[in-house]
């Protein structure tokens, strides 16, 4: 009698976002069937901030995959010489948010925007031309 070693890897994460499975099975002498299923998991941050588009002529959608989060946030964006040129509050319900932002009025530039939350805070590059 031949002993199989079988390995299973878990790993848990809020990132996934996409998955794939497939199945190979084999025929081995002595009516011993093998089945074999490998998945392949496709990974994308869920709390990440995704500005697009990006540069701009000063209408961006903001999207984030915040699933945990229920509550006030707070958008404030500050100019490369540190001064702040926008704010909002808004309510995230827990899953996720997409929020417009029209910008147009705030002069060409660099920028930073800042989301915040009870939690945390992220950030990410804006550029209005």
């Amino acid at each position: 009698m031949k002993k199989v070693i079988l390995i299973i890897f878990i790993g848990f994460s809020s990132q996934i976002i996409g998955f794939s499975q497939t199945t190979v099975s084999l025929r081995l002498p002595n009516n011993c069937d093998i089945t074999v299923t490998s998945s392949d998991i496709s990974l994308k941050d869920y709390n990440d901030l995704i500005l697009s588009p990006n540069p701009s002529n000063g209408y961006f959608e903001l999207k984030t995959y915040y699933s945990d989060i229920i509550g006030l946030a707070n958008i404030n964006i500050y100019s490369s010489n540190g001064l702040l040129v926008y704010v909002e509050k808004i309510y995230c319900n827990g899953f996720g948010l997409v929020k417009k932002l029209r910008l147009n009025s705030i002069a060409p530039g660099n920028y930073i925007l800042y989301f915040q939350t009870d939690k945390d805070v992220r950030n990410v590059k804006l550029i209005i031309k």
